[in-house]
């Protein structure tokens, strides 16, 4: 995939797009794979998007949470879509997102993807 500055046009990244993201907290820097959950402007292709960082653990906001606000210039690499992921990623996000509430197009779209995959897995497709 490009890296977002050697993208002339600025549009918004879909949701379910699997980023790496740096983010800032305090005077330490937290850099990992995230998802992005939503758009907080979707009119506006240099809002902030909603991510989650799915390797962290459960989707949680607040204090300590895995889900935070990242900036299109926070974002270093662009790794794909969701259909990218393996069945055993996509379950661990499906599971992932169960008791968040905000994320249920990117739960549905895993869990439909996840047991795709693992159809075509058991009949040898």
């Amino acid at each position: 995939m490009t890296s977002p500055a050697s993208t002339s046009a600025t549009k918004l990244l879909p949701i379910g797009t699997v980023i790496r993201v740096r983010i800032a907290k305090g005077l330490s820097t937290r850099v990992g794979k995230a998802v992005i959950l939503s758009h907080i402007d979707p009119t506006d292709p240099k809002s902030s998007y909603g991510v989650w960082f799915y390797p962290a653990g459960d989707a949680k906001a607040g204090q300590g949470g895995t889900v935070t606000l990242a900036f299109r210039k926070e974002i270093t690499r662009v790794h794909g879509a969701l259909d990218d992921l393996s069945e055993r990623t996509l379950r661990h996000i499906d599971r992932g997102l169960r008791d968040f509430g905000p994320s249920h197009p990117v739960r549905i779209t895993a869990s439909s993807l996840r047991l795709r995959k693992r159809h075509a897995r058991l009949s040898g497709i």
